[in-house]
């Protein structure tokens, strides 16, 4: 399963020192089916090669850049506002509460235990909302698309999006997700 799980985050180009780091890890962590649950979900995005927490670099510039986030406890809020519901689809909320959790370990703002503990909470709120991997990909999708058509984005590079999650969706569909059921206990 996880040669398969690598070909998807590597999508075929080298990884980075940091990726390949991270994918090692996680090697490590494979041992457990929640947390293999928790990468799975992560998979559905075009853009995350791997987990984040295993990323220190990548998660400093999410958490601090893309998110402005500078404090332990403002993540804290932003990822229980994800798990309470922002208005999005379940599936979107689950993956950025899921996202910031574990970049927020890899930045260093929480603990590894904590940090799970919050991904495993949004796993199992997205299970409640979905009865499949497949709806849920296809949620985040939408709510992606969504997010990114309030952004400004273009007809055209909407479109991209799509094509390239629903491609994405199609290759985990077929070799991440058989591997780690749905109903795999969170």
């Amino acid at each position: 399963m996880w040669d398969s799980l690598k070909a998807l985050f590597g999508m075929g180009e080298p990884d980075s020192p940091e990726v390949a780091a991270a994918k090692q890890r996680m090697e490590v962590d494979a041992s457990d089916p929640r947390k293999r649950f928790v990468w799975c979900m992560i998979a559905i995005s075009t853009s995350e090669k791997a987990d984040p927490g295993h990323m220190p670099a990548f998660s400093n510039t999410a958490i601090r850049e893309w998110y402005g986030l500078s404090s332990p406890e403002e993540l804290r809020g932003r990822i229980d506002s994800f798990l309470r519901g922002t208005g999005a689809k379940p599936a979107y909320d689950a993956f950025r509460a899921i996202f910031l959790a574990r970049a927020g370990f890899g930045a260093g703002m929480l603990s590894d235990a904590e940090s799970w503990e919050a991904t495993f909470q949004a796993a199992r709120k997205c299970k409640q909302a979905y009865p499949s991997w497949n709806h849920y990909g296809t949620d985040y999708i939408d709510a992606h698309v969504a997010y990114r058509r309030d952004s400004g984005d273009a007809e055209e590079a909407l479109q991209r999006y799509r094509r390239n999650h629903l491609e994405n969706m199609r290759v985990i569909a077929g070799k991440v997700w058989p591997k780690t059921p749905y109903e795999t206990p969170v």
